[in-house]
């Protein structure tokens, strides 16, 4: 099986700013099974997100839907050299069947609509400590050596994320807990369509 040659970046390729034009684009990210309902429901079981670790949530992973499938995320990068950060202007291997990756068919998958994440304002407070927090939610593009649309959700505070304030470890998983709610309302279970972002954004001219 080859791995497939949409995902992987390229010398010409440069990173994606933010741009109205991601409104409304999806992100998807797998989970460890299909099963992403309550039984005999259409309801998405709070699970699948609620078992991610807190911390987790101060740089969520996901991939951006477009150029990159929904079925792109049976691939399971093995080879931890794949998953280290891509440059600008790096030339990368690809990544060999059995070697370097294998495939997940078991994985299931969710969407968030980006338009719903950049909307996204977070009151909160800390009871014990009487401090107020306002929450946003920002996409940062971070490609990788074997995935170049791959897209992190970070928690903001103003123009700090939480995991540099200067509070106490507890309290930023407070926060981040906090955003689990949040982005949990937004799942969506099942689209329709997707659009493709312009080549404008991610090629250089």
């Amino acid at each position: 099986m080859n791995y497939p040659n949409h995902l992987l970046p390229c010398p010409d390729n440069k990173k994606i700013v933010w741009s109205e034009d991601l409104l409304p684009l999806y992100l998807i990210r797998h989970t460890p099974g299909k099963d992403i309902y309550l039984k005999d429901t259409d309801q998405i079981d709070p699970a699948i997100i609620n078992n991610i670790p807190a911390k987790q949530f101060g740089d969520l992973s996901t991939n951006l839907l477009g150029e990159s499938k929904i079925e792109d995320i049976y691939i399971n990068v093995t080879n931890e050299d794949f998953s280290k950060p891509w440059d600008e202007g790096e030339s990368v291997n690809i990544p060999l069947f059995n070697n370097d990756f294998c495939m997940k068919k078991e994985r299931g998958y969710f969407f968030w609509k980006i338009q719903e994440i950049a909307s996204c304002s977070i009151e909160t407070e800390m009871a014990k400590d009487d401090q107020k927090f306002n929450l946003s939610l920002k996409l940062s593009h971070t490609p990788l050596k074997c995935n170049f649309w791959h897209f992190s959700i970070i928690a903001f505070v103003n123009d700090t994320d939480v995991d540099s304030l200067k509070i106490s470890d507890n309290q930023k998983k407070k926060l981040w807990r906090t955003v689990r709610v949040k982005l949990s309302n937004i799942i969506v279970g099942k689209i329709s369509d997707f659009s493709v972002l312009p080549k404008i954004h991610y090629v250089k001219s």
